[in-house]
């Protein structure tokens, strides 16, 4: 609970400094311009620059780190999470992007304005900072792990396996892995890199230096299979749906996001499920 009012704190001080008119003011008299918020280059600038954002964000940052989950969770055979972790990898990555985003990505409750600019922006984002965009995968894979394999579900584990599922579409078809024929930071065929499987038991060390970008491989997520941002992205949200749709609990909401997933798989603009 606290790690959750941590964040909802966060966010409360973010979206207020946000719509003040004293954000303006601060960065046009600061820097000779204020900033686009709604890009992640916006708020890594508000994060940098504006003071009590930077101090809100560096102790928000050495808290989470207390809470972080082990590298084992992503790696047990199994799959379970406490709902303690569970809840730390779901904050942990929408610290990183938000459900806005994400939603836009996909046209769900959105303009195709906002769909084109948030495509482009999170793509620069994966492109420029790997680091954080595979740990955001990481947080999402150990998510759809566990959720993929529960058999009864909870009220708000469907919007939790649709935040994971949705970022997981959003890395295999914008990450930088496939931008070219190569892998960046080698000169390596993306088909003659090792896998490395999210179903079994590894070295935390192997995920650790993928995520901070010491050794490229193939990546596999059980249900969709190997991600190569082209037909993975429909397995994906094939395996996603089957998921919710033979799962137990909370019918009416797990039909509706299954609805939803249903219509990308066409290239449709998703509805809301809560009007379904």
């Amino acid at each position: 609970m606290r790690l959750i009012h941590l964040h909802v704190e966060e966010r409360t001080v973010w979206d207020k400094f946000v719509s003040s008119p004293l954000r303006k003011i601060y960065f046009t008299a600061s820097f000779g311009q204020d900033v686009n918020v709604d890009s992640n280059a916006g708020k890594r600038s508000l994060a940098l620059h504006a003071p009590i954002l930077k101090f809100l964000t560096t102790l928000l940052d050495k808290q989470l780190a207390k809470w972080r989950p082990s590298m084992d969770s992503i790696t047990s055979n199994s799959g379970s999470l406490s709902t303690s972790d569970l809840l730390s990898h779901l904050l942990l990555l929408l610290r990183r992007v938000t459900l806005k985003q994400l939603h836009a990505f996909t046209g769900w409750e959105s303009s195709e304005t906002d769909h084109v600019f948030v495509k482009r922006d999170l793509q620069l984002w994966m492109q420029k900072d790997h680091t954080s965009a595979r740990e955001c995968l990481w947080h999402a894979i150990s998510i759809y792990n566990c959720l993929r394999t529960k058999q009864h579900f909870s009220c708000y584990d469907p919007y939790i396996y649709l935040v994971s599922t949705l970022y997981i579409l959003a890395f295999d078809r914008l990450g930088p892995v496939f931008q070219g024929d190569t892998f960046p930071s080698t000169t390596t065929s993306v088909t003659e890199l090792p896998l490395l499987r999210f179903d079994r038991n590894l070295d935390s060390s192997a995920v650790r230096s993928w995520i901070d970008g010491v050794r490229d491989f193939r990546l596999y997520v059980p249900g969709p299979g190997i991600l190569n941002g082209g037909e993975s992205s429909l397995r994906l949200l094939k395996d996603a749906r089957k998921t919710l749709l033979s799962r137990i609990g909370w019918w009416t909401l797990r039909h509706g996001i299954a609805r939803c997933l249903t219509q990308l798989t066409r290239g449709d603009q998703p509805s809301d499920p809560t009007q379904l």
